[in-house]
């Protein structure tokens, strides 16, 4: 199987999105002039943005893993909170069910006991 990748020389921190007072994105009236995506898009991060990730990635598709963060920083996030919040709250925090943060509780707690003399 062939993957596209396309790597992007942009920077795209030199023009940050301007909020009003209430936090949400100013946007230029007229958003009409884009198609769908790019509309959706310019309303979630606005018009410069959108034409920077236009430019980068015009005819690719780009998919977003439903995981937010990696398994090392799950495993770490769960190691150092473990004593202080609940596993409810670690699992809404890391967008994962209750059932995986305890199994990784176990799994840690199994880990430690193994690395003890």
């Amino acid at each position: 199987m062939k993957f596209a990748k396309k790597i992007s020389d942009c920077d795209f921190s030199d023009e940050p999105v301007q909020c009003n007072k209430e936090g949400k994105v100013e946007m230029p009236a007229d958003l009409s002039k884009y198609c769908t995506i790019y509309r959706e898009l310019a309303e979630l991060v606005g018009e410069t943005a959108t034409q920077k990730i236009w430019k980068n990635f015009s005819g690719l598709t780009v998919t977003f893993p439903q995981r937010m963060y990696s398994r090392e920083y799950t495993r770490k996030f769960i190691a150092e909170n473990m004593g202080t919040m609940s596993p409810a709250t670690m699992a809404h925090v890391l967008d994962l069910s209750d059932r995986r943060v305890h199994q990784i509780i176990r799994e840690l707690k199994s880990q430690e006991k193994e690395e003890q003399p």
